[in-house]
């Protein structure tokens, strides 16, 4: 994405609805699936300009960001985040085991993850026994638009395409599910 892009999303990661329903979801199941009372490791794949890993820090433990652009990074170091990383998704520059948890919000999508089965091998090797990765992604190709030409974003994903990538990874799956279908039709037509 250019700065411009960036620079956007920077201003409306806090309060524009997209973004905060998308981190209450992810808030959500966090809260459902992994232990609250315990520290944390947690690493933010593709952390962008660091919006949810602001909220992520909250969290009992230590939060870790990871991004390709470093233009993101500049943004997220705004919110005086400091565990920020540049790096790949399919490279990961963490040993094995390092993560309690692991998101990865509208990471594989991106035209920057050439490999999605590759980034998601990645995330289940930096996870310690019995950890939790949570993904989202943008459902539908035929929903391709303009938005996501803006996000650089490359492919868009059916729940079973996205089981079947996450399956030979060798991951198991708890819970796989479409959001935000109250505009689907809307959309749709």
């Amino acid at each position: 994405m250019d700065r411009e892009e960036y620079a956007r999303m920077y201003a409306l990661e806090d309060d524009y609805w997209w973004f905060v329903g998308k981190r209450r979801i992810a808030e959500t199941l966090i809260h459902q699936y992994v232990a609250p009372t315990r520290e944390l490791q947690v690493l933010d794949v593709g952390c962008g300009t660091g919006g949810l890993l602001y909220h992520l820090r909250s969290r009992p433990g230590r939060a870790f960001g990871l991004d390709l652009s470093e233009v993101a990074l500049q943004f997220a170091r705004q919110r005086h985040l400091d565990r920020l990383t540049q790096g790949s998704a399919v490279a990961l520059p963490y040993g094995d085991g390092s993560f309690d948890l692991v998101t990865a919000l509208d990471l594989l999508y991106h035209r920057w993850v050439a490999d999605d089965g590759a980034a998601l091998r990645e995330c289940w090797r930096v996870l310690r026994p019995g950890g939790w990765l949570l993904v989202t992604d943008s459902a539908f190709q035929f929903l391709y638009g303009e938005h996501d030409v803006r996000y650089w974003g490359q492919r868009r994903y059916t729940a079973g395409e996205l089981r079947a990538r996450a399956k030979a990874a060798g991951l198991t799956i708890h819970k796989l599910s479409y959001t935000n279908t109250v505009l689907f039709p809307a959309v749709a037509t």
